[in-house]
């Protein structure tokens, strides 16, 4: 296996393990986070939440704007 296939498996490993996502916590330790991107052609957004020890994504999303939305 070369290197850079074994690497494409990492990644693929990588992604599809869990904790992919993780729910909600509402215990007021933790904080919600919502980051955001946009280009002149989409959007995209990441809601995750943190706390002192750790990060953990809740949903991610994205859409490709419309002429419109230009």
């Amino acid at each position: 296996m070369d290197e850079h296939h074994a690497t494409f498996e990492d990644i693929k490993t990588a992604l599809t393990s869990s904790p992919i996502l993780g729910y909600p916590v509402y215990d007021g330790k933790a904080q919600f986070v919502n980051q955001t991107d946009a280009s002149t052609t989409a959007i995209g957004v990441i809601l995750y939440q943190e706390n002192r020890n750790d990060q953990w994504v809740i949903t991610y999303n994205s859409c490709i704007l419309t002429d419109a939305e230009t």
